[in-house]
Formats: structure tokens, C-alpha cells, sequence
């Protein structure tokens, strides 16, 4: 006689794995985050609408407030079809369908119900814009040389036609990992939207510091305390914690060459991956990509950015992240756009400083 009630345990977890393969879902959480914590954590919607019927939004990624006109997300979530049905006209990637695509940053829900008041207040807190432009890094393996700026040397491209010239070789994972979205509004800074914290890393030297850290992290990685990396828990849309903790180096690269032999070539063997991952059974899935990883040790910043999630930590795989110096590097060489001496020093009122908001 077979117990049902193993039966419904047993299609329930099957159910759970399966979600947690096609990385659609955070298994579990260190704890409910507000947006006070973590004001610079965003996430990108693409918002199709049809008349007559309801709007739908599904989630693409997490990302990261950079300034006020550009967020910081996973380019390998843009390149994702936004239908996996070839006969569906959403057979397409959703950086091909920007006009559609929204990027939200505020409060630490996404979406609210309940009674009016307490949507009012959701609604006062969140900001929401259209993605204008998305760039895409086009020439990895320059992005520190300080002579290619005076040269004409293409680092990135925005809403290219093809993808062709942005991938590692043979195994599909893009070089850089990392996008630019352009919004359409400036965002305006408040207690719920501010930019990543990040290093001072306008000098020279800055660079070789970040290098020598992990250096010593490879050789003790429990040197340091842990990290925190923010993203949006499945389901609620309520903001979520997970804390993190560093991988050597040589631990990273085994664990992805015995997933794919491919990986043994050019991943994660970038000077600017670093891996973390969760002290827990838990740990970050597709759409957390793009997300940012908080260190109170790092000058109480955030000191890399998660590209890639594989599996959400099922079989043995830590989070890989891009180093701040390397998103800086894009920014600066690829975007063109605002100085970063402006990012980070703007005029009196324009922003709440990092230093008056709490630790995680």
C-alpha cells in the first residue's frame, strides 16, 4: 500500500528542484531586508501589454542603481528569449525588445496589495522608468588599459543586432557578464533609491589593493567576514538576504571545468571574477544576477556585482561575481557618459550619503 502523504512530500520536492534548475526562484533566505538596507538594489521588468487584456510583468533581473540615469544588470539574463515557444511572437530576447522592458527601484516589495493606503505608500516610494538603451561590453580583455582611451577601439555596443562578438568561445556564456541600461528619467535620489557604495577607486593604486585583497583571501578565505548580497525573494517580491563567503579562486575553477569542460578555457578565469558563496544551504538563482554583493570589511561598500548563478547552488557551484574595478572600467570606457568624479561627489541635497544608513 503505497502512503499517500509520501507521495505528495515526494511530487512537491521534485516540483521545488525543478524550479531551482531552470533558476527561477530563491530556495531560502538569511532574512526579510527593507529598503533602508539596501537602497540601490533595482530589478528589471518587461511589461507586455495588450489592450483588453491584463498587463503582464515578468521579472528579467536584478540590478544595480549606478547613477541616475544607468543600472548595472546581468547581460546573460538580456539575452534570454522572453518565450521559449518558437511559435510564439515573444520568440525573441528581451534586450530586442526594449521599448518593453521597465526598471524598478524603491521600496523592498514589487508589487503590493491590499488597501489603499498601503498601496498609496508603495506608490510614493517606488520608482519606476523605461529602458532607453542597453550597452553591452564588447572588448573584455581591455578594460584596464589606460592607453586604449585615446584610441578608437570599440568596448561596447549598445542594442547591438547580433550577439555574435560577445561571447567566450564555444560555451555560450557572455564575456563580461554585465550590461548598461539607459533609463529614461533620472532617477531622484531619496532614503529608497541611492547609487551602489562604492570603494574610492579613482586612483591608480586602488586597483592593485582590490587585487592583493582577494590575493590573500585565496590563501585564507575565512580572513574576512561575511558579505551580503540582496535580491528579491520568489513569489512575494519581498526584498531578501542571503549572506555570502569567499571561494578560492583555483575551488571556483574546478567546480565549473568538472561541470563543463568548456568552462576549463575562459571561465571563471577573468582577473575580474571573484566566487562567494552562500553559508547556508541556500543560495542565489538566475534572476539574482546582476545583483549587488555588500562588504562591511570593503570600507562598507559593495565590492562586486553576481553574473552568474548556476543552479542556485545545487551541484556544488558558488555564485561567480564581477568585480567592481572592471563595472568602473566599463562605465568609464563603454557608456561615456556622466564622469564618475560627478557620480560620486554631487552637489549639496542631491544625495543621502552611504555613511547614514545602517549596516546589514
Amino acid at each position: 500500500m503505497v502512503d499517500l502523504r509520501l507521495v505528495v512530500v515526494s511530487s512537491v520536492f521534485v516540483f521545488i528542484v525543478e524550479l531551482i534548475l531552470r533558476g527561477e526562484c530563491i530556495i531560502a533566505y538569511d532574512r526579510l531586508a527593507v529598503a533602508y538596507d539596501y537602497p540601490y538594489l533595482c530589478m528589471v521588468q518587461y511589461r507586455d501589454y495588450k489592450p483588453k487584456d491584463p498587463t503582464v510583468y515578468i521579472p528579467v533581473s536584478a540590478c544595480s542603481i549606478f547613477t541616475t540615469k544607468y543600472v548595472v544588470t546581468s547581460a546573460d539574463n538580456l539575452i534570454r528569449n522572453i518565450s521559449n515557444d518558437p511559435n510564439s511572437p515573444n520568440y525573441r530576447p528581451f534586450y530586442k525588445d526594449v521599448g518593453k522592458l521597465q526598471v524598478y527601484g524603491g521600496q523592498y516589495q514589487l508589487h503590493i496589495t491590499g488597501n489603499e493606503q498601503i498601496r498609496e505608500e508603495w506608490r510614493k516610494t517606488t520608482q519606476f522608468r523605461f529602458v532607453t538603451s542597453i550597452t553591452f561590453c564588447k572588448d573584455h580583455n581591455r578594460l584596464l588599459d589606460a592607453t586604449a582611451m585615446s584610441d578608437s577601439t570599440v568596448y561596447g555596443e549598445a542594442n547591438p543586432d547580433s550577439m555574435n562578438d560577445f561571447f567566450f568561445h564555444n560555451n555560450g556564456r557572455m564575456m563580461f557578464g554585465l550590461a548598461f541600461i539607459e533609463i529614461d528619467d533620472p532617477l531622484v535620489w531619496s532614503p529608497y533609491v541611492l547609487p551602489i557604495p562604492i570603494y574610492n577607486i579613482l586612483e591608480s593604486e586602488n586597483f592593485d589593493q582590490s587585487a592583493n585583497i582577494f590575493a590573500r583571501l585565496d590563501r585564507n578565505p575565512y580572513s574576512e567576514a561575511t558579505c551580503t548580497l540582496a535580491g528579491f525573494g520568489s513569489g512575494t517580491g519581498l526584498m531578501v538576504t542571503l549572506k555570502m563567503v569567499y571561494v578560492p579562486k583555483n575551488h571556483c575553477i574546478a567546480a565549473y571545468c568538472s561541470e563543463d569542460m568548456e568552462n576549463c578555457l575562459n571561465y571563471p578565469l577573468q582577473w575580474y571574477h571573484v566566487c562567494f558563496r552562500s553559508r547556508t544551504y541556500s543560495d542565489a538563482c538566475r534572476l539574482d544576477q546582476g545583483a549587488p554583493l555588500y562588504c562591511w570589511w570593503w570600507d562598507r561598500a559593495v565590492i562586486a556585482i553576481l553574473t552568474g548563478a548556476e543552479y542556485c547552488g545545487f551541484q556544488g557551484l558558488p555564485g561567480v561575481y564581477t568585480v567592481i574595478p572592471a563595472v568602473v572600467s566599463f562605465y568609464n570606457k563603454a557608456v561615456r557618459a556622466e564622469a564618475l568624479r560627478d557620480r560620486n561627489r554631487p552637489r549639496k541635497g542631491e544625495i543621502f550619503t552611504t555613511s547614514t544608513l545602517r549596516p546589514p
